[in-house]
C-alpha cells in the first residue's frame, strides 16, 4: 500500500478517473468478490453484540463492517474493481506544491499547462540528485565507486531525481500511462512527448493517489 503522484489533464477528474476506482459502484459483472470474513466467524460477533436490533446478520454486517454477504463463497466481504489503479484519490494532498509556476515562488497541484515551469521542476530534482551524492560522498565518506556500485552512474542517478520528481504517472484521454517495466530513458521520453503536447490552455492537476 502506497501513495504515489498522478497528473491528470481536464477539468472533472472525479469524472476522468471514475472507472478506475478499486471500490467505484458498477454491475456486478465488473466487480471481484474479496472475502474479510467466514460465515462462522460474522455469526459469533452477531450473536455476541449487546444491541439487538439488527433483524439479521447480514443488516448487521453491512451497518457495522460494511461486508456484504456473498452465497457462493459462504463469507462476507467486499466487491472491487478488477481494473481499479487506485482506492483514494486527493488533490494535491502531500503532492500539493509540486507544480513549479511561471514567476511565481510557491508551487502548487493544479494550473494551466501554459504556467507552468516544467524546465524549473527539472532543474531543481537535477539539483536533489547531486544533493543526494554530496550527502554520500562528504559525509557518509563514500568514494566515487562505492557510490556508483550502490546507486548508478551520475547520468543515471541525475534521469531518476527527474523521473522521481517531475514525470508522474498520467491519465490523458482515456489511457493510464505509467513507467512499469519502461527503462529511464524511454520513461522520459514518453512523459516529455505526453507533457509537450498538452494544449497550452488545459488544466492540468496532481491528484494524491492511494493504492
Amino acid at each position: 500500500m502506497a501513495h504515489f503522484c498522478l497528473m491528470v489533464v481536464g477539468n472533472d477528474f472525479k469524472k476522468i478517473l471514475s472507472s478506475l476506482n478499486k471500490y467505484k459502484e458498477s454491475n456486478l459483472s465488473e466487480k471481484e468478490f474479496k472475502m474479510e470474513m467466514s460465515y462462522i466467524e460474522m455469526e459469533k460477533l452477531y450473536k455476541n453484540y449487546e444491541d439487538k436490533r439488527y433483524e439479521n446478520i447480514e443488516v448487521f454486517a453491512y451497518d457495522i463492517y460494511r461486508y456484504l454477504y456473498n452465497d457462493k463463497e459462504k463469507s462476507f466481504g467486499i466487491y472491487i474493481n478488477p481494473h481499479s489503479k487506485f482506492d483514494n484519490i486527493k488533490p494535491g494532498g502531500r503532492f500539493s506544491y509540486n507544480l513549479n509556476i511561471k514567476n511565481k515562488e510557491e508551487g502548487t497541484y493544479f494550473s494551466l499547462k501554459k504556467d507552468i515551469d516544467f524546465d524549473r521542476m527539472k532543474k531543481e530534482a537535477k539539483e536533489k540528485a547531486i544533493e543526494f551524492k554530496n550527502y554520500f560522498i562528504h559525509t557518509l565518506n563514500y568514494d566515487e565507486n562505492k557510490f556508483k556500485e550502490n546507486f548508478g552512474s551520475d547520468e543515471e542517478n541525475l534521469l531518476k531525481s527527474v523521473s522521481d520528481y517531475c514525470y508522474f504517472p498520467y491519465f490523458f484521454n482515456g489511457k493510464w500511462n505509467e513507467r512499469g517495466e519502461k527503462s529511464l530513458k524511454e520513461w522520459a521520453e514518453e512523459f516529455e512527448n505526453f507533457f509537450n503536447n498538452i494544449h497550452e490552455n488545459e488544466n492540468v492537476i496532481l491528484l494524491d493517489c492511494h493504492r
